[in-house]
């Protein structure tokens, strides 16, 4: 059986709150973040259609420096 002593079950007991409440103000925080977000894409369409834009080119040129990347490993591979 393991007995913890009252000292440490004070640090514990406000320590677990803390935790809690920091967990709980992380997730409003999203939540909040969310709600706002949703709320300019329904007022402001046009916003929305340049954010998707934008991450459609921040893919593509993700693709493509993993292209370049490979053919940089290939090119050294046949210089040695």
């Amino acid at each position: 059986m393991v007995v913890i002593s009252e000292d440490i079950l004070w640090l514990i007991i406000p320590g677990c709150i803390i935790l809690l409440i920091i967990l709980l103000l992380l997730r409003l925080k999203g939540q909040i973040r969310r709600t706002v977000k949703n709320e300019i894409y329904d007022h402001f369409p046009s916003i929305k259609s340049k954010i998707e834009d934008y991450e459609r080119r921040v893919e593509y040129f993700k693709l493509r420096i993993n292209d370049l990347e490979q053919r940089m490993k290939e090119l050294e591979k046949k210089m040695k």
